[in-house]
């Protein structure tokens, strides 16, 4: 019955938010939206997200004057950082999370304003989170598929070391995150 997939829906969910994001992300008209729409629409004070934390949803606020672009990369981090579980550890949505991500983080520099309100120290925060969880254990790191995430955020963060004052919306900020690295 229900009670049997109950813990499987957290994956499930996870799965179904990295297929829409990628949906997002591929698709001409959509990316476009991604790029020119703002997350603040007018008159609100911003976007509602929701999240889930300790198993009950949560409304957060996206602040208005960036891209749409902000939500899913703002999602993406969170679901980076709440899902690091040794006995439940989904590597291949991890990787997927991490594809999307880097993904995400190409399309930055092409909205010509950036994205001055993600809370940059929390997705990076989130990044070094993943890379000391999976680098704690030698048995864990030699799970199957586990490297592959370890190279994959690797990938992630001399991407943001490259293309960083691209991406973070200030010096200031992308200087804080390499002396956070």
């Amino acid at each position: 019955p229900v009670s049997a997939a109950r813990p499987a829906w957290p994956a499930a969910q996870l799965r179904l938010g990295l297929l829409l994001v990628g949906a997002l992300a591929e698709g001409a008209a959509t990316r476009e939206l991604l790029l020119s729409v703002d997350a603040g629409p007018a008159g609100a004070a911003g976007m509602p997200l929701w999240r889930i934390a300790s198993g009950r949803p949560e409304e957060l606020q996206l602040p208005g004057g960036q891209p749409l672009l902000a939500a899913p990369i703002t999602l993406l981090g969170d679901a980076i950082q709440q899902n690091l579980r040794r006995g439940r550890f989904p590597a291949e949505l991890y990787m997927e999370a991490l594809t999307q991500l880097h993904r995400l983080l190409l399309f930055v520099p092409l909205t010509q304003r950036g994205l001055p309100h993600v809370s940059w120290p929390l997705l990076w925060g989130a990044l070094f989170s993943l890379g000391t969880f999976v680098a704690q254990s030698d048995e864990f790191f030699a799970q199957p598929r586990v490297p592959h995430v370890a190279a994959k955020l690797l990938q992630l963060l001399n991407l943001l070391l490259v293309l960083g004052e691209q991406i973070f919306p200030s010096e200031a900020v992308f200087e804080a995150f390499a002396y956070e690295l």
